[in-house]
């Protein structure tokens, strides 16, 4: 298929004259509104060793002289197995290197009727910064999982321990690993327990603490609740018959604004200043003239912008297949970086400016679930905003 060819740039005509540009099938627009979802898988190998490694307990103590130098409370995973469990603590130990000893999440579930689950997951928000790093182009999903083990017993030591995280607002302590011998039951004495000599206890300062009856059906750890009481023979009842999703809802019109706005501020800080400064003030008059929102002019000129980089010149993302086009431009816009030498507006015309806003207008169109033709002209795309409160913004 021939390249497009640029119409020389220039005033537009009388009203009676204005055609919209026709657009290509293989021409793409893009709504910065859009929340690109990115998965960020963690890896869950940890909960394999710790089953391998059979914890039959934990064990709490002090140790004169810690990390910081003073004298410091620890607890220790016990389990019956060194190798694997000394494997887990490598992976902990892993996680806390892009951040510290809270990457652990530790939480610990007081029940009614005695003991104690133990909770041990990687910490949500580090882990997201050290899958998809410090960016905020996605809008990340975590895929992880959850180690419970439930312990019959409450040891005091463990009640001066919540005490002490209560009490304190900083709380150091550490975490370690220990074993025993098999077979020493739930309840072994201290001198059988042997901490782990290859394992270096962890520096934490955050761990949770909740009751059986604090932990409701909107808790993350309410599953765990849930099972512990429910009957052996109520886990294997009849599955339900698969029941089709309800479809997903469209965003409301205010969180597009704001989303998109939060975006072109962030990733085209140079681009979106000269716009609002009046530095473009002819060809700023010629597209609202037409009509055009200023935002409009902003989010377009900011797609003709990355068409231009990751398309070799092109514009309206002409190379990049219509699935691949989140991805490519979430990874784009994570990248850049606009400086004083940011290219003009000026390099585009007023014919691939109002091009890229029918674009950019039909791919939110088609998001908000509207059957929308690509030969749709700039007013009729407008209207159709317009209806869906998806061309002014809530505080025009």
């Amino acid at each position: 298929m021939s390249k497009r060819k640029r119409r020389r740039r220039g005033k537009l005509g009388h009203a009676s004259e204005r055609v919209s540009t026709p657009i290509l099938s293989r021409e793409h627009g893009f709504d910065f509104g859009l929340e690109v979802r990115a998965l960020a898988v963690s890896d869950t190998s940890f909960i394999g060793l710790l089953q391998e490694a059979e914890v039959v307990a934990c064990a709490y103590g002090y140790v004169m002289s810690g990390p910081l130098g003073v004298p410091m409370f620890e607890m220790s995973l016990v389990g019956t197995n060194s190798e694997p469990l000394s494997k887990a603590f490598t992976e902990f130990k892993r996680w806390a290197t892009s951040s510290d000893g809270d990457a652990v999440e530790l939480t610990f579930i007081f029940l009614k009727e005695g003991g104690y689950v133990l909770s041990i997951c990687r910490e949500h928000s580090r882990a997201l910064h050290d899958l998809l790093g410090s960016g905020r182009t996605f809008s990340p999903i975590l895929v992880g999982a959850v180690y419970n083990k439930r312990l019959d017993t409450r040891d005091p030591t463990i009640e001066r321990f919540r005490q002490f995280k209560t009490k304190h607002l900083i709380s150091p302590f550490l975490f370690g690993a220990a074993t025993v011998k098999p077979n020493t039951g739930t309840a072994p004495a201290i001198q059988e327990v042997c901490p782990l000599p290859d394992v270096e206890p962890l520096l934490k300062f955050e761990a949770d603490f909740l009751d059986e009856g604090a932990v409701g059906p909107d808790n993350p750890h309410y599953p765990i609740i849930t099972m512990i009481h429910k009957p052996r023979s109520l886990s294997r009842k009849r599955r339900r018959p698969h029941l089709p999703l309800p479809p997903k809802p469209s965003q409301q019109p205010e969180i597009h604004f704001r989303h998109r706005a939060g975006i072109l501020q962030r990733h085209f800080p140079v681009t979106v200043e000269r716009i609002r400064a009046g530095r473009y003030p002819e060809t700023m008059s010629a597209l609202r003239e037409r009509g055009v929102k200023d935002w409009q002019v902003e989010q377009a000129v900011a797609n003709l912008l990355l068409s231009n980089s990751i398309c070799s010149g092109q514009l309206f993302y002409a190379d990049v297949p219509s699935e691949d086009l989140p991805r490519r431009i979430g990874q784009a816009t994570e990248q850049r970086e606009e400086r004083s030498d940011t290219p003009e507006l000026t390099q585009f015309s007023t014919e691939d400016i109002i091009t890229q806003v029918q674009l950019d207008a039909v791919a939110l169109l088609r998001l908000e679930g509207q059957v929308i033709s690509t030969s749709s002209g700039l007013d009729s795309l407008q209207k159709r905003l317009a209806s869906l409160n998806l061309l002014e913004p809530p505080n025009a």
